[in-house]
């Protein structure tokens, strides 16, 4: 008996199937098993990509000093930011069949620009501790409100067109 039980075993083993998984889907399921150490790799470089940016768009002379400050810049800070940290989760984070799709990528740059838009051009962003995080754009310097608001549109703008692009292929595709 000991001896079919062997042979049994043997043949379960030759007959599994052998899955080749990329380096990156790896590196996630390793991340999964040690969450502790994903987390503060993710917390890690959430801040380095905002330390990055910061240093890019405060820091850059091809800006115009004027355009320098938080109140005119947080449009642009805050889309290239999300754009990283999206991008970073898509390929680093998530397993490749649970992916998010390009529509989904741009709903959230379409709503959250919508959002934070009238936030901030109407009523400004306030912080619990702190009187006016981010003021209003009518209350700012009227030379210099252009650049927020057409951040703004360009984002909401290249999100909008990409769904729109999205919905006329799935049209097509369903057509034919």
């Amino acid at each position: 008996m000991k001896q079919k039980k062997n042979t049994i075993k043997k043949v379960k083993h030759k007959n599994r199937i052998k899955r080749t998984r990329s380096w990156l889907d790896r590196l996630n399921l390793w991340l999964e098993k040690h969450s502790g150490v994903g987390m503060l790799l993710d917390f890690i470089l959430f801040l380095a990509m905002g330390a990055t940016l910061g240093v890019f768009l405060f820091d850059n002379d091809l800006i115009p000093r004027t355009y320098r400050d938080f109140n005119y810049l947080f449009p642009l800070f805050m889309n290239l930011y999300l754009l990283l940290s999206g991008l970073y989760f898509n390929v680093f984070r998530v397993q490749k069949e649970d992916r998010a799709s390009i529509g989904d990528f741009a709903t959230v740059f379409l709503y959250v620009n919508a959002i934070t838009s009238v936030l901030h051009i109407g009523f400004g962003i306030k912080g619990r501790h702190i009187r006016d995080l981010i003021p209003a754009l009518y209350t700012l310097n009227p030379k210099y409100i252009w650049f927020p608001i057409v951040t703004y549109a360009i984002f909401f703008i290249l999100a909008a067109l990409i769904l729109f692009i999205i919905k006329l292929r799935n049209k097509k595709s369903n057509q034919e």
